[in-house]
């Protein structure tokens, strides 16, 4: 008797199973690109299954941006691909605006008429006039932005 109920046992488990495999293996979750202005994101698919590997490129990169990482959900993914969860996923990217360093190149006669008006740096998109020196004995005309000292400038523009 105790081997019939044995069999009975996997007989029923068997059959339902194969209808949970049969009703949930095949459903796909949506994945949503959220595009910025600066950056554009591509994914191979619009849908996936869970547990599918799903890879991920960003294209048209905007000057003076550079690009992080991506996001899955607001997570942070590490690297360029994420295992499809069992939900909808939206993917983003995250960007930084390229900060670059101001070195001026002046001798030791000449001074900043305000030295708290030295830039330091500049982050691409902001503006910021450049300080005025001084030296004895000569009138500043302009920054140059050329080592061949042709091209002078008073500020640099957020364009």
């Amino acid at each position: 008797m105790k081997k019939k109920f044995t069999y009975a046992i996997l007989f029923i488990l068997l059959p339902v199973s194969l209808l949970f495999t049969g009703c949930f293996g095949n459903k796909t979750f949506k994945i949503e690109l959220d595009q910025l202005d600066n950056c554009a994101i591509y994914c191979d698919l619009s849908e996936a299954k869970a547990g599918e590997e799903i890879t991920l490129t960003y294209d048209n990169l905007s000057n003076g941006y550079v690009f992080e990482y991506y996001t899955i959900n607001g997570e942070e993914l590490v690297g360029d691909a994420f295992i499809m969860p069992n939900e909808d996923v939206k993917v983003s990217a995250v960007l930084s605006k390229i900060t670059y360093t101001i070195t001026y190149h002046v001798d030791e006669f000449t001074s900043f008429v305000n030295q708290n008006s030295k830039l330091d740096s500049y982050t691409i998109g902001t503006s910021a006039s450049l300080p005025q020196v001084q030296k004895t004995g000569y009138e500043f005309d302009s920054w140059c932005s050329d080592s061949q000292l042709q091209n002078g400038v008073e500020d640099i523009s957020s364009e």
